[in-house]
């Protein structure tokens, strides 16, 4: 009976000795002495230890580990599992409060801004600086068992928290870090946002919003269940960045604002907003999606064809631009000539507008047509007719016939035939009427009397003096010897004619009974010089 307790208790003590020894702690110091030469290091390992950075510094030249904003600092053992991690510095104002455990990692991690304490059970532990500094530990404490039996955590994390994809283009989902040959499955939080391939992690953007993509692991013979997940943005983008369906403004700032701005040419399309300033050829000005200035981007670069520009006038606010080039930064767009731009005009009180532009040459749109005049002997003829899909040469002053609204003119680099002769000015710039020979100005307006059958060439000053021309419009110069006070606008079947009139523009309005009417005309049927016309 005693051989038989003899032999119980030495087998007891045999089992506490083996327990003892399979449960041994051992810690390891990593300090600036440790630190490595090789400024590309990205990982250094001691004692089992092996501490990563994937965004930092290892380097002995800075005397401490230096993990940047939005980095990642890795400790792993394999010798055993992690029971604490220790991490000190006398940096205070960048110390080991600016890590935080990451997602999965399990433990318990109390931190103050010279000291941080990670207590738990694991073979790796990730912390990650979420601020926008970089924290700097000066040493490293790790204690680890080499005899635990606790199984471990499988510290499943993704590579980012946050995420964004948008809608046509490629995305590349986070990466997971996980144990090797541990089973996870996917899951998405909102399947009408996004869906995930729950064996893979692949992901489908389906609709513009948010959704949680989480990775789950089950619990196993080595590991604790396990989970992480990060928030996924999809964009609703409506372009693709080619000339066919170019990015907006809108566009480029949503993807600038996601970390997405494409590093490569792309297409985007705006408004001219303003026209910012104008230096050796290259424009700078900006654009808009909706006209105006609250959502704005900066571009710079060259007219059709790659031409220089020759001043800030060749280009008018509320042109329709598409630009090909590659975004700065979000703070300006480069690119070498303009994909395509059309010019706008609106005609309204009636049917027709002057219209000067000297920037480059413009097709006539649908529902157009452009006229060009010259003078002899007292009348005023057609010289050139300009119809739809024709082009006007630039700095060609035309009178414009179409039904009253807005029209866009697209620019191009093919040519146009100029009139032989024309009568016709204008600037691009608000000028003074004063063309070399001349000496009797016309604007396009009504007669004195405000006659809205009326419309034409007409003294702009009395008496056929100068005036003052607005900015892309144009006026008719005549010579001082010109005795015709205006010329009026008939309208025929196959198009715009004019007829030289030496009427009295300001001539006496009667009714039909034969009495005279003076001051406004109210509606109705009148007679001027001997001719019927209506006021409606």
């Amino acid at each position: 009976m005693v051989k038989i307790l003899h032999y119980y208790l030495l087998t007891l003590m045999l089992l506490m000795l083996s327990i003892g020894a399979r449960a041994e702690d051992k810690t390891v110091t990593i300090n600036k002495d440790d630190l490595v030469a090789d400024k590309t290091a990205t990982s250094l390992t001691k004692e089992g230890i092996t501490i990563s950075i994937d965004k930092g510094s290892l380097n002995n030249g800075v005397q401490y580990f230096r993990v940047y904003s939005k980095g990642t600092i890795t400790i792993s053992c394999s010798a055993g599992n992690i029971t604490k991690i220790t991490f000190t510095t006398t940096y205070s104002t960048a110390g080991p409060d600016r890590l935080s455990l990451s997602v999965g990692g399990g433990g318990q991690y109390t931190k103050s801004t010279t000291k941080g304490e990670w207590v738990g059970d694991a073979t790796t532990v990730s912390f990650r600086n979420i601020t926008s500094k970089q924290a700097k530990i000066e040493e490293i404490v790790v204690t680890y068992s080499t005899g635990s039996s606790a199984k471990q955590e499988p510290n499943l994390a993704f590579s980012t928290q946050t995420a964004t994809a948008a809608l046509g283009l490629p995305f590349t989902a986070p990466t997971l870090t996980k144990p090797e040959n541990l089973a996870v499955s996917y899951s998405s939080s909102n399947t009408n946002v996004a869906t995930v391939n729950a064996s893979t992690g692949e992901v489908t953007a389906l609709s513009a919003g948010t959704t949680t993509i989480t990775a789950k692991s089950e619990e196993t013979d080595t590991y604790l269940a396990g989970e992480a997940s990060y928030t996924l943005t999809v964009l609703a983008l409506t372009g693709n960045g080619s000339v066919d369906y170019p990015y907006t403004v809108a566009d480029l700032k949503a993807l600038a604002a996601a970390d997405m701005l494409p590093t490569s040419p792309v297409s985007v399309k705006g408004i001219i907003s303003s026209v910012y300033s104008f230096y050796y050829g290259a424009m700078y000005y900006y654009i808009s999606d909706d006209d105006a200035t609250a959502n704005q981007l900066l571009v710079a670069g060259y007219n059709l064809g790659g031409i220089r520009f020759s001043a800030k006038e060749d280009l008018m606010v509320g042109s329709k631009v598409i630009l090909t080039g590659t975004p700065y930064d979000m703070s300006e767009f480069d690119y070498d000539e303009l994909t395509s731009i059309e010019v706008p005009v609106s005609i309204v009180d009636g049917e027709y507008a002057t219209f000067y532009y000297g920037g480059f040459n413009l097709k006539v749109p649908a529902g157009v047509t452009a006229t060009t005049y010259s003078y002899a002997n007292n009348a005023l003829t057609t010289s050139k007719t300009y119809n739809e899909g024709d082009v006007i040469p630039a700095k060609t002053p035309v009178v414009l016939k179409a039904n009253e609204g807005d029209y866009f003119f697209a620019g191009t680099t093919e040519t146009g035939e100029r009139p032989t002769a024309t009568n016709l000015h204008g600037s691009d710039v608000e000028t003074w009427t004063n063309v070399e020979g001349m000496g009797k100005y016309y604007m396009l307006s009504l007669n004195a009397q405000s006659d809205p059958a009326s419309i034409g060439f007409y003294w702009g000053a009395d008496g056929g003096g100068a005036f003052t021309s607005k900015a892309h419009k144009a006026y008719l110069a005549l010579p001082a010897s010109a005795n015709v006070k205006g010329f009026a606008f008939n309208d025929v079947t196959n198009g715009i004619t004019a007829k030289t009139t030496t009427e009295q523009a300001d001539a006496p309005v009667y009714s039909l009974t034969g009495l005279r009417m003076s001051g406004p005309l109210p509606a109705g049927v009148y007679v001027r010089n001997g001719k019927k016309f209506i006021v409606k």
